[in-house]
């Protein structure tokens, strides 16, 4: 709104979006907030995939994806998308041989959690992100860092990755409050 309260949490909003965007290495125009981390992991996955190129109806995740990933996934069953599940290693990894694997040409989406919060393995994403475009030259790859992002740095550039779903309380920010990176070009359907 153009009033004075309006303005004022226009340029609060502003702010924190300049900030994530400094943080991640990106353009503030960049930067999506949402309620939570799950509503984000929901926008992500369910606008990549409407955005999709024509054909391409498959999404892979991997077995030890939060809840918020693996039920918009099965949810996108739903849409006529089929959804595979690579597999990780007994340290939790997930080894470029099985994603190989588990990818089809008809990929929109490789979706995986960064760094896990219950046996504490972080994955190399440029290595995976790298690796399905081998398989898949047009998949959009997001990660769920929200356990990640406060411990290292997300340099969203360097990561090769299309999107990327963070929440506030985990970077000492108010509850309630989620985030997702959207590289620029990418598009991204409402849902």
């Amino acid at each position: 709104s153009t009033h004075a309260l309006g303005r004022e949490a226009r340029a609060f909003a502003d702010e924190a979006r300049s900030r994530c965007a400094e943080i991640l290495g990106c353009t503030p125009r960049e930067i999506l907030f949402t309620h939570s981390g799950t509503e984000a992991n929901n926008l992500a996955l369910f606008g990549l995939t409407r955005s999709a190129a024509r054909g391409k109806k498959h999404v892979v995740i991997s077995s030890i994806e939060h809840e918020s990933v693996r039920q918009a996934a099965f949810a996108l069953r739903q849409r006529n998308f089929s959804v595979s599940e690579v597999p990780v290693n007994s340290e939790g990894r997930i080894e470029v041989s099985a994603l190989q694997e588990t990818l089809r040409p008809d990929s929109a989406l490789l979706s995986f959690v960064v760094g896990n919060n219950e046996v504490g393995v972080v994955q190399d994403v440029r290595v995976l992100a790298d690796a399905a475009r081998k398989i898949s030259p047009d998949i959009r790859v997001h990660i769920d860092a929200c356990q990640y992002a406060p411990f290292s740095d997300l340099d969203v550039r360097s990561l090769g990755i299309d999107a990327l779903t963070c929440n506030s309380s985990k970077l000492c920010g108010p509850k309630g409050a989620g985030m997702l990176f959207v590289r620029e070009g990418v598009a991204l359907e409402p849902i």
